[in-house]
């Protein structure tokens, strides 16, 4: 069997209709034409849903496409039509005034030839002197001639003349040096203010600041954070705490107040600031890295009290202020035994704080007051807490220092007067 090309097929199909009718052919046509509309009609009907959407969409999206089209080429037309207006009003434009220099430059010329010839009449006058070379000599020798003036008068005049361009001159040196000594004497004196201001604002920081405990102390002991690992700060808390010497005479009772302070920049409208400030809770916490937990810190006030109750012994105790007694409540006994063992590291041994995080509270009335205690195997007390009243916390190491610390809290503070 023979095998025909596509080129082959083209050329029967282009023979075919060279010698077909042209009636033939238009009969072919239509009937080509009708048969291609009834494969797109049966493709559309056996087409399903999604086709027929998606169809539709690609008609419309053509539509859309040919619409802009359209949208584009008016507006193109509208620019075109635009620009050259403004090229004819440019046009205008420059034409009026290429016709304004011209006439600006034959004014020029007709003034320029009006001056020449008044300068080659009054050349050719006969009363015209005119010299193309002016020098002083030319001018002098016409002063003596013409206006009776002496050498001797000219020469004194000149000198006259010298003399005051040499007092210009050494009046504006003068001006020249006063200025430049007057600029160094105020540059000088904003130097020296600006360091005495300097000197003031330094001094705005309180030398030390006193803290006002929540009960009655006899003493008051500042650490400053500054420049301190929590160690180093652990270790002058231990050191303030100490228990005191065995002494035949029995130790008055008084309490010390320990507080934290540190320092805080900030820029203000006057400059940099440093301000000096009491460490609360948070930052005494994070100072030296006891593991408080965040629940009972966030409802703590920033004012609180590290305390030693010296008298038979030497005892700390901390008063916690919180306005959230529900919420400070509930983290505080959630994480009772971690959260006083914490406190207690910087006062107690190692084997003391293992027992107090691992020995459970017990219920226990002091004074009519609920209290938490841990006790060991000895019947000794470790730790407790209570509180003092519904916005106050006390945590010491036994119940008399926490009989102490409550006395003193219901009894008013002494008012200096």
């Amino acid at each position: 069997m023979a095998t025909f090309s596509n080129s082959d097929s083209d050329k029967r199909l282009r023979a075919r209709l060279a010698l077909t009718a042209e009636d033939d052919v238009a009969n072919w046509k239509e009937k080509e034409e009708y048969l291609e509309k009834r494969k797109i009609e049966a493709a559309k009907a056996m087409a399903s849903d999604e086709q027929k959407k998606a169809q539709e969409e690609k008609e419309k999206k053509q539509l859309h496409t040919e619409e802009a089209q359209k949208k584009l080429a008016e507006l193109e037309t509208i620019r075109r039509a635009e620009e050259e207006l403004k090229n004819k009003d440019l046009s205008a434009k420059q034409r009026e005034k290429d016709l304004a220099q011209e006439k600006l430059r034959q004014e020029k010329i007709k003034e320029i030839l009006g001056s020449q010839k008044e300068i080659e009449g009054i050349k050719r006058a006969p009363q015209s002197r005119l010299s193309s070379i002016h020098t002083l000599t030319d001018d002098l020798g016409e002063a003596i001639r013409e206006k009776g003036f002496t050498a001797a008068k000219l020469a004194g005049a000149n000198s006259r003349r010298e003399l005051r361009e040499e007092e210009k001159t050494v009046s504006w040196k003068k001006t020249l040096i006063l200025t430049l000594s007057l600029i160094l004497f105020f540059g000088g004196l904003t130097a020296i203010v600006w360091s005495l201001w300097q000197r003031t604002e330094d001094s705005r920081i309180p030398a030390k600041l006193v803290h006002d405990p929540i009960i009655f102390a006899d003493e008051h002991l500042a650490i400053d954070l500054k420049d301190k690992s929590p160690e180093q700060l652990i270790q002058e808390i231990k050191a303030a705490g100490a228990k005191n010497e065995a002494s035949a005479i029995a130790p008055r009772e008084k309490i010390k107040d320990i507080y934290f302070i540190y320092q805080e920049s900030r820029n203000t409208n006057e400059g940099l600031t440093v301000e000096q400030k009491i460490a609360s809770p948070i930052v005494f916490a994070s100072s030296t890295d006891l593991n408080i937990t965040n629940d009972l810190l966030r409802f703590l006030e920033t004012d609180f009290m590290l305390g030693i109750y010296s008298g038979p012994q030497a005892e700390p105790f901390y008063i916690f202020k919180t306005s959230a007694y529900k919420n400070s409540a509930d983290a505080l006994l959630h994480n009772e035994n971690a959260i006083v063992s914490q406190l207690l590291i910087p006062f107690v041994d190692t084997d003391t704080e293992t027992k107090i995080k691992l020995t459970p509270f017990q219920d226990k009335m002091i004074k009519n007051r609920d209290v938490r205690i841990v006790i060991n195997q000895d019947n000794k007390t470790l730790a407790v807490y209570s509180w003092l009243d519904k916005n106050t916390i006390a945590v010491t190491e036994s119940e008399f220092t926490l009989e102490k610390v409550l006395n003193s809290f219901l009894t008013p503070k002494p008012v200096v007067k």
